[in-house]
């Protein structure tokens, strides 16, 4: 077997360690080159030309690993939705896809779910405080009875999200730079029946038009 093959294989296969189809891909690929270089030196080839012309026949090989580990990186991310009775306390979920995700009584307290796809998602009986869900698509998403302190919900999507029996103390709804009708539509869809809010974020609410006729102020 060839030491140089094997030395340029995980020089390029490095940055990728971990992702179980890169480590596939890099073993098909050894085997491969192995059988081209063998192929090589048989027709006549001297070892330095027949190196040479086996790397020459994979072509851009970094392109096709980088798109082959943000492939499996991203399957494996999505597929993992159920977080259910787990200690997740600052965890990172910034970016994930999740949908109808399940975040049922666990340690959620400071993790970051910026930019997140929680369509249909469930947080029911977790610690969500100190949170951060801006930007994140939480459509359809349930937070019945949470207790929220510090949560930020800044330019997310909360259509027909529910709050049934949740506790709000200092949490920010901002839209963003500019209160679009999109925005105030989607507000309008938001169950907060039976919720409990601080002036500070009832009356922020209730500035967007979002229907806070079943809530009480503390």
């Amino acid at each position: 077997m060839n030491s140089k093959l094997t030395s340029y294989l995980n020089g390029v296969f490095t940055p990728y360690e971990g992702v179980k189809s890169v480590t596939e891909l890099k073993a098909d690929l050894h085997a491969d080159l192995q059988e081209r270089y063998n192929e090589l030196r048989a027709e006549g080839k001297d070892e330095e030309t027949a190196y040479k012309l086996t790397i020459e026949s994979i072509g851009d090989i970094e392109q096709t690993i980088l798109e082959v580990s943000n492939l499996s990186r991203s399957l494996e991310r999505q597929l993992l939705t159920n977080f259910s009775a787990s200690n997740l306390a600052d965890s990172d979920f910034a970016g994930v896809t999740a949908r109808k995700g399940q975040f049922n009584a666990s340690a959620l307290r400071g993790s970051d779910f910026a930019g997140a796809d929680l369509t249909g998602s469930t947080f029911k009986s977790s610690d969500v405080r100190e949170a951060n869900f801006d930007g994140a698509n939480l459509t359809g998403a349930r937070f019945d009875g949470q207790t929220f302190i510090g949560v930020k919900f800044n330019k997310v999507a909360l259509t027909e999200a529910s709050f049934r029996g949740a506790s709000f103390h200092n949490v920010s709804f901002h839209p963003g730079f500019v209160l679009t009708n999109k925005y105030y539509k989607m507000i309008k869809t938001i169950c907060f029946d039976g919720a409990t809010m601080d002036k500070l974020t009832y009356n922020a609410l209730k500035g967007m038009g979002a229907d806070l006729s079943n809530v009480s102020v503390n």
